[in-house]
């Protein structure tokens, strides 16, 4: 039996889970409050489980998780942040499609 991993994440687990990670790691920093961000979850849990063996997919809620959220300049949402050997190499702010999130792994 496969166990899940979370994918929610906090300031707390930020440096284990997203920078010293062995696989490049999506990180979708969301709003409760952002309608953007309620519509992506569901697509973002899709592409988890179709990248896992590839691909680490997390979500940080970006007001109970100020101090990385501070740290990478987080100003808009849902803000999609790619982060390769522990360093952010890509970003991309507001509504994707799916194909739009896969493609900023491409050159990974």
């Amino acid at each position: 039996m496969e166990s899940k991993k979370k994918i929610e994440i906090t300031d707390k687990d930020f440096q284990k889970e997203v920078l010293e990670s062995k696989k490049p790691v999506l990180v979708m920093f969301w709003g409760s409050w952002c309608p953007v961000c309620k519509r992506a979850e569901p697509l973002i849990k899709e592409i988890a489980e179709e990248v896992k063996d590839k691909i680490e997919i997390r979500k940080m809620n970006i007001d109970r998780n100020p101090r990385t959220s501070v740290k990478y300049e987080v100003m808009g949402t849902p803000n999609f942040c790619v982060f390769k050997n522990g360093e952010l190499v890509r970003r991309e702010i507001g509504s994707r499609s799916k194909n739009q999130i896969l493609k900023m792994f491409k050159d990974l």
